[in-house]
């Protein structure tokens, strides 16, 4: 019996620790030791409780981008990444395309969805691929890649392309 209160109790403290309410101050440390956190702000990866920045914190390269190329739509909301390579951002806009940029506000992947990805982002030999090959398909996404390019038709196929335009491999 004995035995049972003794897991009863050792039970009921790790629950109350996973929910950060532990009774002792030694099960506090480790939350005290983690990084600070910080105000949302465009530089500030999103989280529940530090939701995507507004549209207005995009910075102005990335605003100047979608004006130019995803006319009609704006920013709903900006989401961003600090790694090793910088903050890299990723835009959501109106219609649901979401794009991600690199540390240098390049685009790194345009995801329309079900829409078609405009044709200026697509490599002449990606697209005389699919062309020739998927007729009655669009090219819904596309990603660059170290390898080259992966791009996502609207019939449920995925292509990897070299950097030359050449097809590596089909997943379905």
């Amino acid at each position: 019996m004995k035995t049972i209160l003794q897991i009863a109790c050792a039970t009921a403290l790790l629950a109350l620790s996973a929910c950060g309410n532990s009774p002792t101050p030694a099960a506090q440390a480790p939350a005290q030791q983690q990084a600070p956190e910080t105000t949302q702000t465009a530089q500030t990866a999103p989280t529940p409780m530090n939701p995507p920045a507004p549209a207005a914190q995009a910075p102005q390269q990335i605003t100047d981008f979608v004006a130019q190329n995803f006319s009609g739509r704006n920013i709903s909301f900006i989401e961003n990444d600090v790694n090793r390579a910088g903050v890299q951002f990723e835009a959501t806009l109106s219609d649901g395309t979401e794009i991600d940029f690199d540390a240098n506000h390049n685009w790194d992947k345009i995801d329309c969805k079900v829409n078609p990805v405009p044709d200026k982002f697509i490599p002449q030999a990606i697209a005389a691929h699919v062309k020739a090959n998927y007729p009655a398909a669009a090219i819904t996404k596309i990603d660059k890649e170290p390898y080259g390019y992966e791009i996502e038709l609207n019939n449920g196929l995925d292509l990897k392309f070299n950097p030359q335009g050449q097809l590596v491999t089909i997943d379905d």
